[in-house]
C-alpha cells in the first residue's frame, strides 16, 4: 500500500506504507493522507511506538499460599 505525505517543503510523494513511521519519527514530513483526509503530523494524532511498561529481567513467580 502507498501512502501520500508532505515534505516541509511542499513537496508530494507516495511512499510504501511501512516507511511512514520512520518519516514520522525523524521529523522529514509535515503531512500525510489516511482514508479520511490529511494529518498534520505535529498537530493531530498518529501512530506511537509502543514500548513495554517494564525492560528489567523477567522473573515469573507462582502465586503461594499458606496451603502449599
Amino acid at each position: 500500500m502507498m501512502v501520500l505525505v508532505r515534505y516541509h517543503n511542499g513537496a508530494f510523494a507516495r511512499i510504501p506504507a511501512g516507511l511512514l513511521d520512520n518519516l514520522i519519527r525523524s521529523g522529514e514530513i509535515s503531512h500525510f493522507r489516511r482514508s479520511g483526509g490529511w494529518v498534520a503530523v505535529d498537530r493531530d494524532p498518529v501512530r506511537k511506538r509502543v514500548t513495554p511498561l517494564f525492560s528489567g529481567r523477567e522473573q515469573r513467580f507462582g502465586w503461594r499460599t499458606n496451603l502449599d
